[in-house]
């Protein structure tokens, strides 16, 4: 979101208008960063919490803030004028903080859970290019999978590993012999179980990740409007899907409520990959 008074709080959104927070707190946060900066190095989000959550957490509690990264949203907000903020790091005005692409993978590492609205994000409010999102999200897996069609969790979370990626790609291919949807899958059920739900971004993660035997791609090069195939090794043929849009799928559905947000993703994913 553009609006300068919505505070980003990864995942959710606080307007500046709901903050509680007397003057006397704001001039003690104000030195208290000065003096943790006056270093003139950049410090991660998550060292600056520590410190001002132990000194001072009434006021990130009062503000629904429970976390570095919602700290940084309030934080920013505050002070923005004042130093200098590059998510995860703030800093003083005349101190560089490092490229957007490291700081990015980072703030991602730095978690077991997060979703693909916060890449984009990210990539816009540091004018940082992706060419296609689902490389970019793929290239997470030595730690990362989707585990739906916006989120991602660490791979441990998650209880996989090459030899449930194997068990699952036997109980695929005693079913089909051709590209078909993921979300077709008639055989889900069978899959070995693991700490989340199975569904097709699921299964096209763990393919791309450990796939020997199966293949998976998208049917558009536009991540949200594709949804994710699967064939025997050899045998991918997307273009007779090249017209389906995503939908509910059949092994996990989806939460639609929200369309407006979903809507306002799928815009702003085309403009960071064509841009």
């Amino acid at each position: 979101m553009n609006d300068s008074e919505i505070l980003n709080y990864f995942g959710q959104y606080f307007h500046s208008s709901n903050l509680v927070i007397r003057e006397s707190e704001k001039e003690y946060l104000s030195e208290r960063l000065e003096m943790l900066l006056s270093d003139k190095d950049a410090h991660h989000i998550k060292d600056i919490y520590a410190v001002l959550n132990a000194e001072l957490p009434e006021v990130f509690s009062r503000n629904a803030v429970d976390a570095p990264y919602r700290a940084f949203s309030l934080l920013e907000y505050i002070f923005r004028r004042q130093y200098k903020f590059s998510r995860p790091y703030i800093a003083l005005k005349n101190v560089e903080i490092g490229r957007p692409n490291e700081r990015l993978r980072e703030m991602l590492y730095s978690q077991d859970e997060f979703s693909v609205s916060d890449i984009t994000e990210f990539a816009r409010e540091n004018h940082m290019q992706i060419q296609a999102l689902i490389e970019y999200i793929n290239s997470l897996n030595d730690k990362f999978l989707l585990t739906d069609n916006n989120t991602l969790k660490s791979i441990e979370i998650i209880g996989l590993n090459d030899d449930i990626a194997t068990k699952m790609e036997d109980i695929i291919l005693e079913e089909i012999t051709d590209t078909i949807p993921i979300r077709d899958l008639q055989c889900a059920s069978k899959f070995p179980h693991i700490n989340v739900p199975w569904n097709e971004w699921l299964v096209y993660s763990t393919i791309i990740k450990w796939g020997k035997r199966l293949e998976v791609a998208l049917s558009s090069s536009q991540f949200r409007m594709s949804i994710p195939l699967i064939a025997p090794k050899g045998k991918m043929d997307i273009e007779k899907y090249k017209d389906i849009v995503p939908e509910p799928n059949r092994i996990k559905i989806d939460d639609l409520d929200d369309i407006d947000n979903l809507l306002a993703d799928i815009l702003s994913e085309e403009l960071l990959e064509e841009s």
